[in-house]
């Protein structure tokens, strides 16, 4: 349960009633937003450290996660919420991806003129069918193919509008929890030499630097905070079948992490700090779909038959 119906008193201000339950701490709604903004903006400066005047390029999907990043981006230069503004200028990067989910049109454009009135940012909206217009062919129909290579494609094309459009840092909104479920995904999908891809705080590639300042925060609290601020949502109907013997391999784990986090706070946290201590292999070559390291048999216990030379173990059993 989110909600505590309870007359205990907020652990930080002991002045509020407490009205949520944030890591086995009671927190009332004020402390549990600054407390928010304020890790937030110590993660951001850890990761880009944006400067005075500085362009970044925010993606925004229309989802919970993504509409929480940009509201939070929003308040690192509101004088209310800080007294230490950085001065940056935001600019949002809406990858429009409306035709996977047959979303109206006219549904997008209208979120996208709420977004530009609420944050006073420029909106760069791109379509995926005119940056990749191959892109319904290679998944066959199969949705569970569809979703992997939708966030595949997606992260392989924010590097290149952002160098299109001259910015050299991106932030994106993952969670902790959906960085955690994307780590052993990867794992147990093949793509075990591109853990650190995943996992990591800040990515360089090609001169461009992309952070994921929300890392720290869980998805339960993302939704806390979406829902405390009334952030605008785009919403999108679910990829793939329901049930879990249908699911794919991420919507498996993202559930099984769930419930461990739901008996035991400390799992994502500690899964990541795992993750991040394991030292990658050095490869030079790359995958041309996900652009992740391209792995390659390293010993006779590691034998795998090779489809096509150009993609990573993982990639080539995703297409």
């Amino acid at each position: 349960m989110f909600i505590i119906m309870s007359e205990v008193l907020c652990y930080k201000c002991h002045a509020q009633k407490a009205k949520y339950k944030i890591r086995l701490q009671l927190v009332c709604e004020n402390c549990f937003t600054k407390n928010t903004e304020h890790n937030f903006r110590c993660t951001l400066k850890t990761s880009i450290f944006p400067r005075n005047g500085e362009k970044i390029l925010i993606c925004l999907s229309g989802g919970a996660n993504s509409a929480s990043l940009l509201h939070l981006m929003d308040s690192c230069n509101n004088p209310e919420k800080t007294t230490k503004m950085m001065k940056f200028i935001p600019e949002v990067l809406f990858f429009d991806d409306s035709l996977v989910y047959n979303l109206p049109d006219s549904e997008v454009t209208e979120y996208l003129q709420v977004i530009e009135r609420r944050y006073k940012c420029p909106v760069h909206r791109v379509k995926l069918e005119e940056v990749a217009p191959e892109f319904m062919s290679k998944s066959k129909g199969d949705q569970k193919k569809l979703a992997g290579l939708l966030y595949i494609e997606i992260h392989k094309w924010i590097g290149l509008i952002a160098k299109r459009l001259g910015i050299s840092k991106v932030v994106t909104g993952e969670s902790a929890s959906r960085i955690a479920s994307t780590v052993l995904a990867g794992i147990c999908k093949g793509a075990g030499v591109s853990v650190n891809v995943f996992s990591g705080e800040t990515l360089e590639n090609d001169g461009i630097k992309l952070a994921k300042p929300m890392k720290d925060l869980l998805d339960k609290e993302v939704c806390i905070y979406q829902h405390l601020n009334k952030l605008p949502l785009l919403y999108r109907p679910f990829l793939g079948d329901s049930g879990y013997e249908k699911q794919s391999i991420d919507g498996l784990v993202e559930n099984f992490l769930n419930n461990l986090q739901s008996k035991f706070p400390s799992t994502t946290h500690t899964l990541l700090r795992t993750a991040s201590k394991l030292v990658p292999v050095k490869m030079e070559e790359k995958c041309e779909l996900c652009n992740g390291p391209k792995d390659s048999p390293l010993c006779d216990l590691e034998q795998f038959l090779i489809f096509d030379p150009h993609f990573c173990y993982a990639c080539q059993h995703l297409i």
